[in-house]
């Protein structure tokens, strides 16, 4: 379902500006990419969310399977759904903006490459490490405070934070910027995923029925 999410919501964004603004598609898409990749990132969270409240992850464990090979696992399964809704949306949304006669302007492939892929699987790796912590370290529980609620806003912040500060000190610090806030959310989650045995006993991860 977060797939579907992810996904529709950006080729829909991106068919509607393809159709009517194709100038603000180029500059738009790129800025918004990244929320989409974590939104369609998200279903990997819930596997591991679900695993565990059933005793999956108890059953693994208990056969040897290391904490962090759980937490890369669900991790590479978050990046794979991400590269899915960035692939979808880049082949759909450019494909239509060339079909329509124009010329893709090296403004937004730099923007693409050097901000919207990058922000976005960063962002999905620490939202989903910050969601896999989350739900190791509390109770289930349902709706917004549960952690495939709460994980998708978290993922909100790191390009939204970016966003405003581009806003505030312009496009001419654009790459200090972008370069500056995915460093910083590789750096966190590095962190977090190499800390996972300490922080996290294997008892952390049995069901919690």
């Amino acid at each position: 379902m977060p797939l579907l999410f992810g996904t529709g919501y950006a080729l829909l964004i991106s068919i509607l500006l393809d159709l009517t603004s194709p100038s603000a598609y180029a500059t738009v898409i790129s800025l918004f990419l990244p929320i989409f990749i974590v939104v369609g990132s998200m279903g990997g969270l819930t596997v591991f969310v679900n695993d565990r409240i059933n005793g999956v992850l108890e059953y693994l464990i208990a056969y040897g399977v290391a904490a962090r090979r759980l937490f890369a696992d669900i991790l590479l399964a978050g990046l794979a759904l991400g590269g899915i809704v960035a692939g979808t949306t880049l082949g759909i949304g450019l494909g239509l903006y060339v079909a329509e006669g124009n010329t893709i302007p090296p403004t937004l492939v730099e923007a693409l490459l050097v901000y919207s892929l990058p922000m976005g699987f960063a962002t999905t790796a620490f939202t989903s490490t910050i969601g896999m912590y989350w739900s190791s370290l509390t109770s289930p529980r349902e709706g917004m405070n549960s952690p495939t609620g709460i994980a998708p806003l978290i993922g909100l912040a790191p390009p939204a934070a970016t966003l405003a500060v581009l806003a505030t000190f312009g496009e001419s610090h654009f790459l200090a910027i972008v370069g500056g806030a995915t460093l910083v959310v590789v750096v966190v989650t590095s962190v977090l995923l190499r800390n996972v045995s300490t922080l996290l006993p294997n008892e952390r991860f049995l069901s919690p029925a």
